[in-house]
This record gives C-alpha cells, structure tokens and sequence, in this order.
C-alpha cells in the first residue's frame, strides 16, 4: 500500500496542478506557523502582570543604561527616571539573584560619581544613598565603569587566531568517552564573555545527560544522517528566555544572541581539545513545545541551536566546506 502511494506521488508531481496545490498547502502552512510564533512572542512581550523574570531583565536594560551614562566624557547629573524604576523594580524582586546584586553594586558606582561631582544635594543621589544605606548587607556585584589601558587590552592578541579559527572544523564523530565536567565548565566560562543586548545576557545552555531524553532528542534533530552515533556524543541545548523581550525591537534579540553565544561556545570546546558541530533547530512550534516540555525546559525559553560535542579522535575526516573570498562579502560603498 505504502509504495503504491509512493508511486501514485511520483506520476502527480509530473502535473503542474498537483504542484501548484503542493505549493498553495506550503503557503498556507507557513502562515499558519508565523501566527503561532507571533502569537508565542506577543504572550511574553504584551504580559498585563511583569513576572519576576520580566522584572529582572527590566533592571539589567536600567543598569546597561546608566552604566553608558557614566561613559559620558561631559558628564552632567543624569539618570533620574532610571534609578527610580531600578529602585522600584529592586524593592518589588528582593531575592539574591544577580540582576538585583548588580542593582545594589550599579546604585554604589552611582552614588560615587555624584559624589566626585559635587551633585549630592540631587534628589536622585539622596534616594540612590538613602537606598544603599537601606541594603549594606546584601551582596553587591561590580557594575559602572573603570579604565583600561591599551597594554592590558593587547597583552593577549598575539595569539594566531585566524590559524585558531581555520583549525575548527565541523566533527561528527568523536572518541567514545563523555566530556569532562572541568573541560565543559572552562569551555561556559568562555561562551559567558559573549556581549549580549544591553547585558541582558538571556541565553542558556542545558547539557542533556539522560539517555533517555538523549534519544528523544537526537530524533527530534535533523543533520544527523552522518554523524557517528555509536559512539559517545554530549548534546547541548541553547536556548533564550522571552521574558527579555520589553520592545519589539527585541524579536530577534533571541536568537542573534544564542548566535553569539553558541559560536564563543563551540570556540571555547575546540581550544580543549573537543570537536563539535551546530546543529539547525528549526522545528515546528509545537513539536518543540512538546520537546521543551519532555526534556524539562521551561516554556518561556525558545530552542534556537544544538550543539553535538566529543573530543576529537587522532583523525577525523571532516569538509572542505570552503569560505567565500575577501571580495564577496565586503564592500565599500
């Protein structure tokens, strides 16, 4: 039965009508996903209560934007509506997470530069200081700004990182041992240095370690028709939160940003010794709903990319996968 309706596809497709309703049901499927993705994106941006999350992004956006006004070479008093939301926004949150642990470090940087200033009779700093004074036991986190000099910054670019880069390569099989949890935690701490929207820094990246949610992974996936799959292979979720997005500027926040992170990621594995290749998470809505909902991620947080990992074997064959030249994708207008 089933080869007979393979055979029957084959002769349809020969007819321009059949192809023109394939093409009509792609259409109208697609517009069909859009909707649900607007509809996804609109219940987290357009939420009538903030939750706590929302609350917290809204004050990492208030403390990126005061610690840019500290950059100000010509410096006047500035800030005031954003201190008062951030103060707000503090009192309403209060648990020791890190965006009100920079709120407290940001408000004493704050203070400081009025201070310096002379700008203390400001209503601004009165509330900033009063507000600190309020919370001298809770733990703070380095926020505002310090100098640099060029020495500091340069003391580590005379690495060939070019050559760095043009040695990693997309790897699909892996020696049959698990990545150790040293190598993996160094390889975050490099993908942590990524910039992010105004330090919102709304990515997350979830080691997947059951078998079994493995397994309903690696069948949720495409790309893996080539890979090595007897062997061991450590699979990283990338995911971002949608509680980031305050505007709707921040649609493609989410995914420019697991871009980032992902790639600082993969870069940080190949320095170790670890190969590993991205794999494209584009699938419908509901299908990762479903996959969100079995492996134990949180809804409000989107798949945007896996990555499959392992440390390199003594050979492994991999693609030329030759770049573009220079001329191809740089121009001067």
């Amino acid at each position: 039965m089933i080869k007979l309706i393979t055979k029957l596809k084959k002769k349809l497709r020969k007819y321009k009508i059949f192809k023109k309703i394939v093409k009509y049901r792609e259409k109208r499927h697609t517009r069909k996903e859009f909707l649900k993705e607007y509809k996804y994106f609109y219940e987290y941006y357009d939420m009538p209560k903030l939750t706590i999350q929302k609350k917290e992004y809204k004050m990492l956006l208030n403390i990126h934007a005061l610690e840019k006004g500290m950059l100000n070479k010509n410096m006047r008093p500035f800030g005031v509506e954003k201190v008062n939301e951030l103060i707000k926004l503090y009192k309403e949150v209060n648990n020791d997470s890190f965006a009100c642990s920079l709120t407290i470090g940001l408000l004493k940087a704050y203070v400081d530069v009025y201070e310096k200033n002379g700008w203390t009779s400001k209503d601004e700093y009165i509330k900033a200081k009063n507000f600190i004074n309020n919370y001298l036991d809770k733990e703070s986190k380095n926020a505002g700004t310090y100098v640099l000099n060029k020495k500091e910054i340069l003391k580590n670019s005379e690495i060939d990182y070019l050559s760095f880069l043009s040695s990693r390569h997309s790897v699909r099989s892996f020696k049959d041992i698990p990545l150790k949890k040293e190598d993996i935690e160094k390889a975050i701490k490099m993908a942590i240095m990524s910039p992010s929207a105004c330090n919102r820094q709304m990515c997350k990246i979830w080691h997947i370690l059951s078998k079994d949610k493995v397994e309903i992974l690696k069948k949720s996936l495409s790309g893996l028709g080539n890979f090595n799959l007897d062997n061991n292979i450590d699979f990283f979720v990338i995911t971002f939160d949608m509680n980031n997005c305050l505007f709707t500027s921040d649609r493609h926040d989410g995914r420019f940003n697991a871009g980032l992170i992902a790639m600082n990621f993969v870069n940080g594995l190949h320095s170790l010794g670890i190969g590993s290749c991205l794999l494209q998470f584009g699938n419908y809505l509901d299908d990762e709903v479903e996959l969100k909902k079995v492996i134990g991620i949180p809804n409000n947080e989107r798949i945007a990319i896996v990555i499959g990992a392992g440390y390199y074997d003594e050979e492994v064959k991999v693609t030329y996968s030759i770049r573009k030249n220079i001329n191809d994708i740089y121009f001067e207008k």
